[in-house]
């Protein structure tokens, strides 16, 4: 028996041969499961190489033309509005690329700059919401009782008020800017981590080894730190994953009303207002921020969807 090998030993005890292919497979440990499972998804892999080239493109575009984004050229516009020709030379050419805007600005310059202004108000904002949410429900789901109580009426109270109302009184107090907006998107966006946070910490703090650690005396803090949170961070990494283009969205949307960005910063959602005012006779100012923006929200989707069917473990195959 001692010189059978695994295959004869498995067809020993009546095991088949697919059985016996599985078990004898080098066991993959969960992150490297989860990584093998997203690189085979292609999409995602698509999406990844989309959103590398619109942050590259928002770092080095700028830098491409000799135009700078916020300088004017009234002047020159309204000299090719008086003719026919001199109209179409507004639009994409040689010169500048994405063609200029009613005030004479470079679109090239200005959709670039845009972009990169949204990605960090879009990643600033989703980081702060993670580290909020994760902390204030770890702190709930850990103590539970009173503590729970509290924290999440707390959160239901405050997810009752209406988004814009936040907005709007953090605008009005504040003024527009990228701190203003940042913490008005931060100050509610933290409530539906800490709600799913918190359900993974209930979930988990009753396990052998969290009672092992409890008894040992171990310090809650290192307990969440060093237990709790690793383990949490799948569905953490996957809502992460989508408050970014939730944050975007929200970036663009506030920018789109006028309360978002203030001059002479912008944003997609402010180059998205402005070309809508002039879509008739200019539609190339909507269309190509419009693009951009798409292209950005639906690769980061993507990219969301894919983190989430890669650490799902009723997915594995």
């Amino acid at each position: 028996m001692a010189d059978l090998t695994k295959q004869e030993l498995y067809e020993h005890v009546g095991a088949d041969t697919v059985q016996a292919e599985r078990i004898a497979k080098p066991q993959l440990s969960y992150a490297r499961d989860v990584a093998r499972r997203f690189f085979s998804n292609r999409v995602a892999l698509i999406s990844i190489v989309v959103l590398a080239f619109i942050i590259v493109m928002s770092i080095i575009g700028p830098f491409m033309t000799s135009y700078d984004y916020r300088t004017t050229d009234v002047a020159s516009v309204a000299e090719k509005l008086a003719s026919e020709e001199g109209r179409a030379a507004l639009g994409p050419n040689s010169e500048h690329w994405f063609g200029v805007d009613t005030l004479g600005r470079d679109l090239w310059a200005r959709v670039w700059v845009g972009t990169r202004y949204s990605l960090l108000i879009g990643f600033a904002a989703a980081v702060v919401q993670a580290v909020i949410g994760v902390c204030v429900g770890c702190i709930s789901g850990y103590f539970g009782n009173m503590v729970d109580v509290v924290i999440m009426r707390a959160v239901d109270i405050m997810d009752s008020i209406p988004y814009l109302i936040y907005v709007i009184i953090i605008m009005i107090v504040l003024g527009s800017g990228f701190m203003p907006i940042l913490l008005a998107l931060t100050l509610t966006g933290w409530l539906s981590m800490a709600r799913l946070v918190r359900g993974q910490i209930l979930a988990l703090k009753n396990e052998d080894y969290i009672l092992a650690a409890r008894n040992l005396d171990t310090k809650p803090v290192s307990i969440m730190i060093r237990h709790l949170i690793p383990n949490c961070m799948g569905i953490i990494i996957v809502s992460l994953s989508m408050a970014i283009p939730n944050a975007i969205f929200s970036e663009a949307f506030l920018s789109f009303l006028g309360i978002g960005l203030s001059a002479p910063l912008t944003s997609l959602g402010q180059l998205i207002s402005t070309g809508i005012r002039e879509m008739r006779n200019y539609p190339y100012q909507l269309i190509i921020p419009s693009a951009v923006i798409s292209l950005l929200m639906l690769s980061l989707q993507l990219i969301g969807d894919g983190l989430r069917d890669a650490v799902d473990p009723k997915l594995r195959r």
